[in-house]
């Protein structure tokens, strides 16, 4: 198979010109995260392919130009640097390995940023796979929900080759606020796992503690006031004011993914044989909150859970 051409990219920093990257840039999953970080990376560079399962979310890069791919491999036949934001393991293993997978017609050296947050079992794997075609996987999961995504502000974890990190790091700033470079591959993606377990459980314990005001007959939003400006505020409290004052659920970060993700986390913990016994409680709200109809909605919508809990609907 034919190189294709590659592009050149030009870089610059304070005005003054700092070199350039040549790489040909491909994109992969064009979600609720993965939309608005494309559109940030466009701002400043050119993306020659995309791909998504569902291929009506591709159509409005297509309108700009951008070549939309039928199949995952036609991206690794035609990119070098191929960024993927799927939503769980098993999509990001089928679109790496699977049967039309980047593997299958992958280029020796191509640079696999892998920005889904899965197991650090399919991540392991995926790295192992990927470096028997002579090429480089990297975990760089993010942090932050879609307002940070739109607004270019999320925090970029990055595991793996130290060189890879380099060269993809121009790409991480049109999108991301922080980043930063965690070491050995799979040390991303257990920050944030870690991270997602603790923000699980935060918000958690502050809706518990709401519905426990609700239920004594306390003022919500006096509540919220007066747990802002005290030793027990939090961001998180910041962060989903408007929801759980208003229960207006509507979704920046689902229910149902940050479910899959502290169930992620208490698989790696299990597999390091260490006892997370609150993110196990915790697991176990989300799911109820979600079995009574609230798992595409926002996370925060875990404390229709407590109020059942207590006999409220």
């Amino acid at each position: 198979m034919p190189r294709r051409k590659t592009a050149v990219l030009y870089i610059f920093l304070k005005s003054d010109f700092q070199g350039f990257i040549m790489s040909d840039l491909g994109f992969i999953g064009i979600g609720k995260m993965g939309r608005p970080i494309l559109y940030n990376i466009l701002k400043k560079y050119k993306v020659t392919g995309i791909y998504n399962r569902t291929r009506q979310k591709s159509d409005e890069f297509g309108a700009l130009g951008i070549k939309v791919f039928q199949y995952p491999f036609q991206v690794s036949s035609s990119c070098d640097i191929i960024f993927v934001m799927v939503t769980d393991s098993q999509a990001s293993q089928e679109i790496i390995s699977g049967k039309n997978g980047l593997l299958s017609h992958i280029i020796p050296g191509t640079i696999i940023v892998d920005m889904s947050t899965i197991s650090l079992k399919a991540s392991r794997e995926n790295q192992a796979r990927v470096a028997e075609k002579s090429c480089t996987y990297v975990d760089c999961p993010v942090i932050g929900s879609v307002p940070f995504a739109q607004r270019g502000e999320l925090t970029s974890i990055f595991g793996g080759d130290k060189k890879a990190f380099e060269t993809v790091k121009p790409f991480l700033e049109t999108f991301s606020k922080n980043i930063f470079y965690m070491g050995e591959g799979g040390n991303g993606l257990k920050m944030k796992l870690l991270h997602n377990l603790l923000l699980g459980e935060n918000l958690a314990a502050l809706s518990e503690a709401l519905v426990f005001g609700d239920r004594m007959g306390m003022n919500r939003e006096q509540v919220m006031d007066i747990l802002a400006v005290s030793s027990a505020a939090s961001a998180i409290l910041d962060i989903k004011r408007e929801p759980l004052l208003k229960e207006d659920f509507i979704p920046a970060f689902l229910l149902n993914h940050e479910i899959k993700d502290i169930n992620y986390a208490l698989e790696m913990a299990r597999d390091s044989r260490i006892s997370l016994p609150l993110g196990g409680l915790t697991s176990q709200m989300y799911s109820s909150a979600s079995s009574i109809g609230y798992g595409n909605l926002d996370m925060s919508s875990v404390i229709k859970a407590f109020k059942r809990i207590n006999g409220e609907k």
